[in-house]
């Protein structure tokens, strides 16, 4: 591929939680390496370009998933997390643990898949098993659910840290980092030519395209990708500094929820937002969430979507579960998640020259320097681990 007249070897497209761990394997293993994508924006209100999922403070990672393939790849980046901390000073994990609570109302048995290891930490309370009221009395839940408790490093991670402490660590590796977003890609025998929204143009020899819910509104790939965009809303609870600092070591929750019109509910520990303030996060389905199909319907549920068409039973939700905390106040914002059919990511080679990592399926932040990892790979012709079905993370 040594072409002369290229401007980089390897580009990557999309400077998020996919987009930043490719770059840094890449890195890490070749020259030439360029990172493109925006910064996040100031007023997300006011802002008509493309938009990030990392832009926030917590994001859930544990081990338990549903298949050996979402366990693996968390354990990667858990270790990865490890190193990143060490390399960059950064704290990104704040391993507290998660309770994973089922009401069989509205969820099947807890999945038992983790990492090939296999060394994770659970405890579990069965139906009519109540002593976790004892070892976590801040929460409260129904009688009839049961529980698993997985230990560290399970926990909340900072995704802006990890974001930041990638790009810190690829540059140190050699790469080139650019603050603007591509708005077109052409490909023919020689290279990868990138089109920005400066008006600068980038030739590439492989190109990587992670660039979430944006993948098919910018002429970047070529084809469509069968995904699906959906709408999410995640609720802050302002808690005093007190508060803040006794509650900062509770574990995470993911929740089935048993209510008409929330479902999902994932929630955080306190944890200190730029504003200074703590603030418990817990986001969640809801019967609001919607599908935008354009780019004008992604960017103006970034904008100005109705967050708030839930907000009471969210908050009641949040209340509830943790009855002994005084919520000093309550505010909603957007988010935003890319879907694939079978609950996986797309890696996959769509050209000669050209890649793609999207569609993290609402969990794509534990796993992320693991499926960055894995574009990595494919862009620079090594081999993926035998036991992972390829298909299943194919362009579709």
């Amino acid at each position: 591929m040594g072409d002369g007249a290229l401007d980089y070897e390897f580009a990557v497209i999309g400077k998020g939680l996919f987009g930043s761990a490719a770059a840094r394997h890449l890195s890490a293993a070749a020259d030439r390496v360029v990172l493109i994508g925006p910064d996040e924006p100031a007023d997300r209100t006011a802002h008509d370009g493309v938009y990030a999922s990392h832009y926030d403070q917590g994001r859930l990672t544990r081990r338990i998933a549903s298949n050996r393939l979402w366990a693996e790849m968390t354990a990667r980046t858990f270790a990865a997390i490890s190193m990143l901390e060490t390399a960059t000073g950064a704290t990104i994990l704040r391993p507290v643990g998660c309770l994973t609570v089922k009401n069989p109302a509205v969820a099947p048995r807890h999945t038992r898949e983790t990492d090939a290891e296999g060394d994770v930490d659970l405890t579990e309370y069965e139906i009519g098993d109540e002593s976790w009221r004892d070892i976590f009395p801040e929460f409260d839940f129904p009688a009839g659910c049961s529980i698993v408790y997985e230990g560290a490093p399970a926990g909340v991670l900072d995704p802006r840290a990890l974001v930041a402490s990638q790009l810190e660590v690829a540059r140190s590796q050699g790469a080139t980092v650019i603050t603007d977003f591509v708005t077109r890609a052409g490909e023919d025998a020689a290279a990868v030519t990138l089109r920005l929204a400066s008006g600068r143009e980038v030739r590439c020899g492989r190109v990587l395209v992670a660039v979430g819910s944006f993948v098919n509104h910018f002429p970047l790939l070529p084809r469509r990708l069968g995904i699906s965009v959906e709408t999410e809303t995640f609720m802050l609870g302002t808690v005093s500094d007190r508060d803040g600092r006794r509650l900062a070591t509770i574990p995470t929750v993911q929740y089935s929820i048993d209510d008409p019109d929330i479902a999902d509910i994932y929630m955080t520990p306190p944890l200190v937002y730029p504003d200074g303030r703590w603030k418990v996060k817990m986001g969640c389905n809801t019967s609001a969430d919607r599908h935008p199909e354009s780019l004008e319907e992604i960017q103006a549920w970034v904008r100005s979507g109705d967050t708030d068409a839930l907000a009471a039973a969210m908050q009641t939700a949040m209340q509830t579960m943790l009855p002994h905390v005084d919520f000093v106040e309550y505010e909603t914002s957007p988010c935003i998640i890319t879907m694939t059919a079978n609950d996986h990511p797309i890696i996959d080679q769509t050209s000669d020259r050209t890649f793609v990592a999207v569609a993290g399926n609402g969990m794509g932040a534990k796993s992320s320097d693991g499926w960055g990892g894995l574009a990595a790979q494919s862009m620079l012709d090594e081999p993926w681990p035998t036991w992972i079905d390829r298909e299943s993370l194919a362009a579709r």
